[in-house]
């Protein structure tokens, strides 16, 4: 019965220890992906400040859009005009 009990609780620590190590990869996926929009953000931030609308041409999908918090929306077309 002793014996039983130990291999039970082996067996839940590997498996807890599993779906740690499990947890850690899925962080550093989204860490990458996070990373990513950082740096897409601060392009961004540093075309604005340059009038670069290339870079925000580039960044922006053919289809892009936005709402601001006041209800208006914004094309792409516009987002580019504010870059110069």
């Amino acid at each position: 019965m002793k014996r039983i009990l130990w291999v039970l609780t082996a067996l839940l620590l590997v498996a807890m220890w599993s779906f740690g190590q499990a947890d850690k990869k899925a962080e550093k996926k989204a860490g990458g992906v996070e990373q990513a929009l950082m740096d897409i953000e601060r392009k961004w931030a540093a075309a604005g400040l340059k009038n670069d609308t290339a870079v925000v041409e580039d960044i922006l999908a053919d289809n892009w859009s936005a709402i601001s918090p006041e209800g208006k929306m914004e094309t792409r077309a516009q987002a580019i005009d504010e870059t110069i």
